[in-house]
């Protein structure tokens, strides 16, 4: 395996302990973020130190009385959307669990490769440590993405233009890698096929068009959580690992399996992520 990625690429071996083990690591995430989102779990301290406050969180979370600066407050009860949340933290926990549904069927449907039980740990971890900080970031009023008042309606959140934008990367990102893996897994599973080199479908735009398509929607849930700011850093930071590691590992994988194939597949497709740009 090399020293710069986690996937031992050629190496198709059974691994159905770590895929188990990954999947059932996704799946506790959007219960981690529930209770992020509907109880303040572990963030209650905040604003005593950092100052500011925390948004309402569900209808039912305290019994009685008003908002208290330990407890997560009551929103409006006309205001709920899932799971007795509030609009903007119900988009929050509804795309911590559109990303885990993806990876899921990632692992059991689309990766081949043999995946190890340290790669199931830390891109499990990984992805659920940045979408708690998305959490938190989304309900500290100095930091969160939403500026309307706890009552509003779904259609009124989504009006603020930041938070539309970033659905709307987040659903593009989402589509765009899950279509591209599909597209290509289905040509992978054609016995005659075999040793040859994908570049139709979405992946004749660009050769790592999956990867642009994972940066958009972690860009994308950054924006709604925080906004414009942190979406912009995550696209840039995850971006330019790819290209730096993630793409010259993989296209020098390709090159060495594929030889003359993979060049003629560079000629005809000509952008690494980004079509005419990169």
């Amino acid at each position: 395996m090399s020293n710069r990625n986690l996937v031992p690429r050629g190496s198709y071996k059974p691994s159905p302990f770590s895929r188990t083990l990954f999947v059932g690591l996704r799946a506790l995430d959007p219960l981690l973020q529930y209770a992020i989102l509907s109880q303040w779990l572990g963030i209650g301290w905040l604003p005593f130190l950092l100052g500011g406050s925390l948004l309402p969180t569900t209808t039912n979370a305290i019994s009685g009385g008003g908002p208290s600066p330990t407890s997560p407050s009551s929103a409006p009860p006309n205001s709920t959307l899932i799971l007795d949340l509030p609009p903007y933290q119900s988009l929050l926990l509804c795309m911590s669990i559109a990303s885990m549904l993806k990876q899921t069927y990632w692992a059991l449907f689309i990766v081949r490769e043999e995946m190890s039980p340290s790669y199931a740990v830390i891109m499990a971890t990984a992805a659920t440590v940045m979408n708690s900080l998305n959490s938190v970031l989304g309900l500290w009023s100095r930091t969160s993405g939403s500026s309307s008042p706890p009552d509003s309606a779904l259609l009124s959140l989504i009006a603020n233009p930041t938070i539309f934008l970033g659905t709307l990367l987040f659903a593009t990102g989402i589509l765009l890698e899950f279509i591209s893996e599909v597209q290509r897994s289905a040509f992978k599973a054609d016995p005659k096929n075999k040793g040859q080199p994908y570049a139709g479908g979405l992946f004749g735009y660009a050769r790592n068009i999956n990867y642009t398509g994972f940066s958009l929607w972690k860009a994308g849930y950054a924006m709604v959580a925080a906004g414009l700011g942190l979406g912009i850093v995550v696209a840039v930071v995850i971006l330019n690992d790819f290209r730096r590691r993630a793409v010259p590992e993989i296209e020098g994988y390709c090159k060495r399996r594929y030889g003359r194939d993979w060049e003629e597949v560079k000629r005809k497709v000509r952008w690494v992520l980004i079509p005419g740009v990169v």
